[in-house]
Order: structure tokens, then C-alpha cells, then sequence
């Protein structure tokens, strides 16, 4: 009888946690700068055009609205809106790169950034 109860009280703590994640997850912000993306200084993205320069990350943020478009729908508790804006996040963000480069003269060498340069965790 006693296993029971904490069988009980662990499954309603389990419930518990669930319910918590599920309230903060409707907080996050999961389209513009969500913080898993910016435990550095600086966030992920513009550590990826520091390393692998804008034109690259441009053409990454292109092949990455693409994939967001191609699942829409199909990821699990995603809801299609936030796909949808995580597609148009990506293009404008292709966008503001191309313009970088456009007003920078047309194309930036890829170079890599120095290792000093590069936050750590």
C-alpha cells in the first residue's frame, strides 16, 4: 500500500513538472533571439557570419527558411504559425546579409575568425 502512494505522489510530481514546462514553453520566445541561441555574448548567427562570413550565412538562412517551409505542419507541437515566422525570420535576415554585402561592394571574402574571436561557452 505504502509503494502506492509514492507511486502516486511521484506521477503527480511528474504532472507537476510537466505542467510548469508546458506554462513557461507558451513564454518562450521561439522565433526572434530566442535564448538557447544566445548563451555567448553575442548570438549563434553572428557567430556563424563572424566564422563563415555574411555570404555564406545568407545562403544558410536561405536553406534554413526552405526547411522550415518543407515541414510545416509535420514537427510535432510546433504549430504551423511559428514555422511560418521562423521561415520570414530567415529571409529577412538573408536579406539584411545580401544588403550587407551589396552596400559592402558585392562579396566578402570567407575567412575564417581568429580563435580569440570566438566566444566560449
Amino acid at each position: 500500500m505504502e509503494m502506492g502512494r509514492l507511486e502516486q505522489k511521484e506521477n503527480g510530481f511528474s504532472n507537476f513538472r510537466k505542467t510548469i514546462r508546458l506554462r513557461n514553453m507558451k513564454d518562450y520566445e521561439m522565433v526572434n533571439h530566442p535564448s538557447h541561441y544566445n548563451k555567448y555574448d553575442i548570438e549563434a548567427i553572428e557567430i556563424l557570419r563572424r566564422v563563415f562570413g555574411t555570404e555564406a550565412t545568407a545562403l544558410w538562412c536561405e536553406m534554413t527558411a526552405f526547411k522550415y517551409r518543407l515541414r510545416l505542419g509535420e514537427k510535432p507541437e510546433t504549430p504551423i504559425e511559428q514555422d511560418l515566422k521562423k521561415e520570414d525570420w530567415y529571409l529577412k535576415k538573408a536579406k539584411e546579409y545580401k544588403n550587407q554585402l551589396e552596400a559592402d561592394g558585392g562579396c566578402i571574402a570567407l575567412k575564417p575568425a581568429p580563435l580569440d574571436e570566438i566566444p566560449e561557452a
